[in-house]
């Protein structure tokens, strides 16, 4: 979540991984199940949201739909007063299972830095789940793995959209993803 170097408590994020289905994210509505606390040594986690704070009444749908369907979500809404905020939002997004990142219009844009450096964690541990809110292209190094569509998305638990995102968590969080290929660094091995 980027507030332009000032934290506004931001709305929750959870990137979760999905299949590759083109360079275009399909616009997507976050949702979730329950809410999880705010500072937490070590939580229980599902799913964090990361997000543009700008655009947290566009992710409560996604937020609520993903509660209603027994999963554990975290977003900074959830951030107390007097906590230190960055340790919190480390603290769950390093803790949860399934990662979405909420790609919109400002997300993307230039002040998005936050949500490009917490999708950036995510991938690091496999656990990126990206869903388009607008019709736009993940930011250049995050549209390797393709993005579910929320654009025009209602919030209904029974539209395919949300059924696609739901599903795509349910495989993350019990393990049974799709399995990427490594990217190799380094010098070749010369047997």
């Amino acid at each position: 979540v980027d507030d332009g170097g000032r934290r506004n408590l931001p709305v929750g994020y959870a990137p979760i991984a999905a299949a590759r289905l083109s360079n275009h994210c399909v616009p997507l509505m976050p949702v979730s199940r329950r809410a999880v606390g705010g500072a937490m040594k070590s939580p229980e986690l599902d799913v964090f949201v990361s997000y543009k704070s700008e655009d947290r009444t566009r992710l409560k749908p996604l937020v609520a739909a993903l509660e209603a369907e027994g999963f554990t979500v975290w977003w900074d809404a959830h951030i107390d007063g007097g906590t230190n905020w960055h340790e919190d939002i480390a603290t769950h997004l390093d803790a949860a299972k399934c990662v979405i990142v909420a790609w919109t219009k400002l997300s993307v844009g230039h002040d998005g830095h936050f949500v490009r450096d917490e999708a950036r964690r995510a991938q690091r541990r496999d656990a990126y789940l990206p869903v388009c809110l607008d019709q736009v292209e993940p930011p250049l190094g995050f549209g390797e793995i393709q993005a579910l569509s929320l654009k025009s998305w209602k919030g209904n638990r029974s539209d395919p959209k949300f059924v696609a995102v739901a599903s795509a968590v349910r495989n993350q969080v019990s393990g049974e993803r799709i399995a990427r290929p490594h990217i190799h660094s380094g010098e070749p091995k010369i047997s």
